[in-house]
């Protein structure tokens, strides 16, 4: 798979995290307008069985990946509640698939 496929792909589940955090909130009587902090870790050396290290930060896919998720991030939580934002090399990792976890602390 390309590159950019498998960023898309991670940003695809990564937005699919959040509506589903966000349908978790609206469940209990809370929304995404009422986080007041979250917590984010994703393993950043997910492409390394495709590519060699060098093209990996020569190509700055890194890079690639933590605006893609900040934009994503802006996007739908427009009000940016504040965030620690943890990249770990092989955390949760399954195969080619990038894995992203999100935590949130919210109020009814």
């Amino acid at each position: 798979m390309p590159r950019a496929a498998h960023l898309n792909e991670s940003l695809a589940s990564a937005e699919k995290m959040i509506r589903n955090i966000e349908a978790i909130l609206k469940a209990a009587g809370s929304g995404l307008d009422r986080i007041i902090k979250t917590t984010v870790g994703s393993d950043i050396l997910w492409l390394l069985d495709r590519l060699e290290l060098n093209v990996y930060f020569t190509e700055n896919m890194w890079v690639h990946l933590i605006e893609g998720f900040e934009a994503l991030y802006k996007r739908i939580l427009p009000f940016a509640p504040p965030r620690t934002t943890v990249f770990v090399p092989r955390m949760g990792h399954k195969g080619n698939r990038q894995e992203i976890q999100m935590e949130v602390i919210a109020v009814e």
